[in-house]
């Protein structure tokens, strides 16, 4: 994705769903300026660091649709906090934001719990 968005710098809307954070994630120093629309549905173990950096790369965006799954070591994924902070200091030009969050949880006898918050 990042080597498309790449040869692409006048994206101005751009929808992928990702499985996993790409390896090379912080060595890319691209930045979309145009980009304003972003749906992302990430999967499997995006730490919050990872989920950040790749929100820089489009520092004008104005509409941002974010559905992640979490495991239950992700703990900060759910705090209103965390976000607030990305979206002062990295997204200031952010009008809208939707946040799905679906956390998977198992408990000392191995059950599986699934926990959405939008």
């Amino acid at each position: 994705m990042l080597l498309f968005m790449n040869h692409t710098p006048n994206l101005r809307r751009f929808q992928a769903c990702l499985d996993g954070p790409h390896k090379n994630l912080f060595c890319y120093t691209i930045i979309l300026l145009q980009l304003k629309y972003l749906t992302l549905n990430l999967h499997d173990e995006w730490s919050f660091e990872q989920v950040q950096q790749l929100l820089n790369i489009c520092p004008h965006l104005k509409h941002l649709i974010l559905k992640l799954e979490a495991q239950n070591d992700k703990k900060i994924m759910f705090e209103p906090s965390t976000w607030q902070k990305l979206i002062e200091e990295k997204l200031s030009h952010l009008k809208s934001l939707r946040l799905q969050l679906n956390c998977i949880v198992t408990d000392s006898n191995e059950n599986i719990h699934n926990y959405q918050k939008s």
